[in-house]
């Protein structure tokens, strides 16, 4: 590495660009807060998807105010319609039903509609955490044996991407039910996976897994400002009064995430 270059990386360690170059002033234009049209159907629910047996498991999206939206299951209604709000969001409950499948479920209403095809009902788990949780199959013990052997179609994962934002998003990054076969399951959460594994090679039921984890965060990243400041009143002063300016005045109520980037 050249002389140049050493003090380049020395100034970039001593002065961090934000340092530099200063924080944004109020919300941007790149910022991801929410797509211009949100979807009849909620990115969560796709083909290869499992929803929770045994209860009326919610199903939303959106679509114009005030319109009816059916939903059935394998051709045979299931549940009320459900009436879009003013916002246009709608939801709609499937089910109950027991634990198996798959199912197909079609979703219809104004001038949209949607089919999801195999659909299991069995037990969701949300796997997050850290990196621990992150940590893939294809690099744990045995991994390509493991990899090998991941060959169980009953077990679906869902992966939430990683995408910070100061304000919430309606709808994470595109996202896919996967179903448990080698190419897929290599980059499943290792330890969502030997868990999914063991639960459904003893209950004899569809497992999904809905993976949502960030590693080296903190654990206030994951409580709202609300109970912040309501149980520890007296330690993000600084930090809640730094994210209001650069998340903006018209913000304050959307702003549901702690101020993890200035950690």
């Amino acid at each position: 590495m050249t002389n140049r270059y050493k003090v380049l990386a020395l100034l970039l360690v001593l002065f961090p660009m934000h340092a530099v170059l200063g924080q944004p002033k109020g919300p941007q234009p790149w910022w991801p807060v929410q797509p211009k049209r949100l979807p009849f159907v909620h990115s969560l629910f796709t083909d290869d998807m499992v929803l929770q047996r045994d209860m009326a498991a919610p199903i939303w999206g959106w679509t114009e105010p005030g319109d009816k939206i059916a939903v059935s299951v394998d051709g045979k209604p299931s549940g009320q319609p459900a009436i879009a709000g003013r916002d246009g969001k709608w939801l709609a409950k499937v089910g109950p039903f027991i634990g198996g499948g798959p199912h197909t479920v079609a979703i219809a209403g104004g001038k949209q509609q949607a089919m999801l095809k195999n659909v299991l009902f069995g037990d969701v788990w949300l796997c997050s955490g850290q990196s621990n949780m992150n940590w893939p199959v294809r690099l744990s013990l045995n991994a390509v044996e493991e990899v090998k052997q991941a060959d169980h179609p009953q077990i679906r994962s869902l992966t939430v991407s990683f995408y910070p934002s100061l304000v919430p998003m309606k709808l994470p990054p595109a996202a896919q039910w996967e179903v448990c076969k080698p190419e897929f399951a290599k980059n499943f959460t290792g330890v969502g996976y030997f868990f999914a594994r063991e639960i459904h090679k003893t209950q004899k039921i569809p497992i999904g897994i809905i993976h949502s984890s960030a590693g080296a965060t903190y654990g206030e990243v994951w409580v709202s400002p609300d109970a912040l400041r309501k149980h520890m009143p007296n330690d993000f002063k600084k930090e809640f009064a730094a994210l209001k300016d650069v998340a903006g005045e018209n913000c304050r109520n959307a702003i549901e995430m702690s101020p993890f980037w200035l950690h």
